[in-house]
């Protein structure tokens, strides 16, 4: 059959095979059968690169639907362009091949429902055929002419040019620049091409209804109650839930059962009928009622941002938002003002009330920021440190939330920029909102001031109730994408931030509610300024904790040299006044904190981090013999800087390390190069900012990314030869003895095997966070 395609002839039996399908039907239980190994070969060979916006040419594998959609030359990320884009959400913004095609989408198979109207395309089976029948050399760097990486050229062909594009570029078959599919993956794909790619009906979404119908019913009965109170905090509630992947039960989880929260025309008795806006805050023009969706795709890790809806969860709800009175005489409406300022929008629900809400699940809003609505988060990464701690204040304290006269003068400047996207706007709304923004933090400077009067004690940073993990998080930036987690992981970095309620809400409805992926350049540059601002407010608002003295000297070294001129130009004055409460015994106070938090609550904090904070004799107390030895290999590397310690500078930003054990045993470990810079207080030149003899590494033994660019495998009794020779490494031929020795390229015979090893440690150690990784950034060395 292969054979007889390469003459032309296949295309006359797949024509043949689809005017069949509509004649009389694809036998459903041949489809499905077909299509579910096919399926299968997807998650394991082409979801890595193609799934969410960052999918080469926007052709998502994740499922079926996306399958039908086809491909676009259309990018999603354009940071130049004048106006708003149309956006091509999938589920969203179109349900029909025809609605698909209308959007600039072109087919990748040979679809029976395109037969009647359209010649059948093959593209797909074309690259797969040339991928397969052209194999990169095994184990060696990707041949010249290769480009991989987030911004590398997509020339994203149609049948019509793809015969050009692969005399052009022999090699570059699918998967593109990776070892390919074996000959059984490839006979599977090749029978269901020649069977006219047939595709199954989509049956996981009413399996789940039907297993799922009482928690649905009880949630969905929750959510759309009749009052005008209930209203409102629904609406608050779906705001803040639209991105997560929720799960019932904590067992489902573990199963990949997950659902979506939308906003539907119809009530429970019937389907859903999705309402449809560019963002979730966008008036739905009618009634709504608040619909629970199943997520019938495969799950990748990049934008996999897990939330209970248990019975516990309802309980807390009921706990937190209907224990004390307050009432809602009219509902606000949609308006510029009510999208733009959520705290007037919500301001009837109690204030406390929704800062726990936020504080109870602190890492599922962060993770927000980060993966969010764009999956990797370039805004959002563009303005953070590499590493970092992040702490909250605790609510007992609060301002905002406890003192009802100051947040009524201080919330109406507190909306938020971005709805305005014409260019013309962008200078006039940005002056604006960072006017607003520095007259509101001049008020609480005064406000904190007066309330504490001997100043920021350790009692105003929450401790988790004492149980609570989300009191402390770590935030690790990986150029463009970047990870969140519990504890307080790595060295002490640089910089920590300590956010309030108005800090934590503003960044979310910056970064995710009132962000569009397919916005202007106005409406992107608002959002990174406005975000560059909530940052600079975090680490004030950590200042406060630190003796008056030291806050301006350490100021000054977060916005060395251009970060000066952002400090006069942008940024409220640092409160260097009013005095703080916690005596230091040192003259390294910030570090001195640090270490105080990290053992008030050693359990939640993480504070036995001996990868990267032990210098003592005890650091391999309590560990077995091959655990020490690897973490006596790997500690040094995190102890210096890359001034010391060059081969910092020749290591990516994450890879991922599997150290092999006996008995078949393994362990993981992420090797984060924490890269250094004089200030990031600025859209471009961060490249002028850079500060490579500043950069650090953090060794964790997790899944520290979604992203790696790299990984190793290294037997246990060969840690120590790893360690120093990923220490040594001066060039490029260094490395590439690393890689030749422990390296796991892309054309690595057993690179798939280890690559979606990470996934199934994650599965095994946290069943409900576990999803395909991104191969977009893996390098091709």
């Amino acid at each position: 059959m292969i054979e007889l395609l390469s003459k032309g002839a296949g295309q006359t039996l797949i024509r043949l095979a689809g005017v069949l399908t509509l004649l009389i039907g694809w036998p459903q239980a041949i489809a499905s059968n077909a299509y579910d190994a096919v399926a299968n070969i997807f998650e394991q060979k082409c979801i890595a690169c193609h799934a969410c916006y960052d999918a080469p040419c926007q052709l998502n594998l994740q499922g079926i639907e996306g399958l039908q959609r086809g491909a676009s030359k259309l990018p999603v990320y354009n940071g130049a362009r004048l106006k708003n884009a149309q956006p091509t959400r999938l589920y969203h913004d179109g349900h029909s091949i025809t609605d698909w095609r209308r959007l600039s989408f072109f087919p990748v198979i040979s679809d029976p429902q395109e037969q009647a109207r359209a010649q059948a395309s093959n593209l797909m089976q074309l690259l797969v055929a040339q991928g397969h029948n052209n194999p990169l050399p095994a184990n060696q760097p990707l041949p010249e002419g290769f480009e991989v990486g987030i911004e590398r050229k997509h020339f994203c062909p149609t049948t019509n040019e793809v015969a050009k594009y692969l005399k052009d570029r022999p090699l570059q078959g699918m998967p593109y620049g990776v070892t390919g599919l074996t000959d059984a993956e490839f006979k599977t794909m090749q029978r269901w091409f020649d069977a006219g790619s047939p595709v199954p009906e989509q049956k996981k979404a009413q399996q789940l209804i039907r297993k799922y119908a009482a928690e649905i019913e009880a949630w969905e009965r929750f959510f759309n109650q009749p009052s005008k109170k209930q209203k409102l905090l629904s609406r608050y509630l779906y705001e803040h839930l639209f991105l997560g992947h929720l799960y019932l039960s904590n067992k489902g989880a573990g199963k990949g059962e997950f659902f979506k929260l939308v906003r539907s025309r119809t009530s429970g008795d019937e389907p859903i009928k999705h309402i449809i806006t560019r963002r979730p805050n966008d008036d739905p023009q009618g009634t709504v009622y608040y619909r629970l969706m199943p997520i019938t795709e495969s799950i990748v890790h990049k934008n996999h941002i897990t939330y209970p809806l248990t019975e516990a969860k309802r309980e807390r709800f009921e706990q937190l938002f209907f224990s004390q009175p307050w009432n809602v005489e009219t509902l606000p409406g949609y308006d510029y003002l009510a999208r733009s300022n959520p705290f007037l929008t919500f301001a009837d629900i109690p204030a406390k009330a929704r800062y726990q809400f936020m504080l109870d699940n602190a890492e599922y809003f962060t993770r927000n920021f980060i993966r969010g609505p764009v999956c990797h988060g370039p805004v959002a990464t563009a303005v953070i440190r590499d590493h970092f701690w992040t702490l909250f204040e605790d609510p007992d304290y609060e301002r905002y939330v406890n003192d009802h006269a100051y947040r009524e003068k201080v919330s109406p400047l507190l909306g938020l920029p971005g709805q305005k996207t014409d260019v013309l706007a962008l200078g006039s709304e940005w002056l604006r909102y960072q006017g607003m923004r520095n007259e509101y933090l001049g008020l609480r400077q005064v406000q904190y001031r007066e309330a504490f009067k001997q100043g920021a004690v350790l009692e105003h940073i929450w401790d988790g109730d004492k149980h609570n993990p989300n009191a402390y998080l770590t935030v690790f930036r990986h150029h463009d994408n970047a990870a969140v987690m519990h504890g307080l992981h790595g060295r002490i970095p640089r910089t920590l931030w300590v956010m309030d309620y108005p800090l934590l809400e503003r960044g979310y409805y910056e970064l995710v509610v009132g962000f569009d992926v397919f916005g202007s350049v106005s409406h992107q540059a608002q959002t990174r300024l406005y975000f560059d601002l909530i940052r600079n407010g975090a680490e004030q608002n950590f200042l406060r904790f630190m003796p008056m003295p030291q806050r301006e000297r350490l100021y000054d070294n977060w916005y060395r040299e251009s970060g000066k001129f952002k400090i006069l130009l942008s940024y409220q004055a640092l409160d260097t006044h009013s005095p703080v409460g916690l005596k230091f015994h040192s003259k390294m106070p910030k570090d001195e904190l640090a270490n105080r938090l990290l053992q008030r609550n050693p359990n939640l904090s993480q504070a036995r981090d001996t990868l990267n904070r032990c210098d003592a004799n005890s650091c391999d107390e309590g560990l077995d013999v091959v655990e020490a030895s690897i973490e006596q290999a790997l500690r040094p590397l995190t102890q210096q800087t890359a001034k010391s310690i060059k081969g910092i500078l020749n290591l990516p930003n994450l890879s991922f390390l599997r150290v092999e054990l006996p008995s078949d045993q393994y362990r993981v470990y992420s090797l984060v190069r924490n890269r250094a810079h004089s200030n990031v207080a600025f859209i471009l030149g961060e490249d002028l900012r850079y500060l490579p003899e500043e950069d650090t590494l953090s060794v964790v033994p997790f899944i520290a990314g979604s992203y790696p660019n790299f990984m190793f495998r290294v037997n246990w009794r060969e840690i120590q030869s790893f360690a120093k020779a990923v220490a040594d490494m001066q060039n490029e031929q260094d490395r590439k003895a690393l890689i030749d020795r422990w390296g796991i390229r892309r054309t690595h015979p057993d690179f798939w095997a280890l690559f979606h090893g990470f996934k199934q440690h994650i599965a095994k150690t946290d069943p409900k966070e576990a999803g395909v990784f991104d191969m977009n950034r893996y390098h091709g060395w």
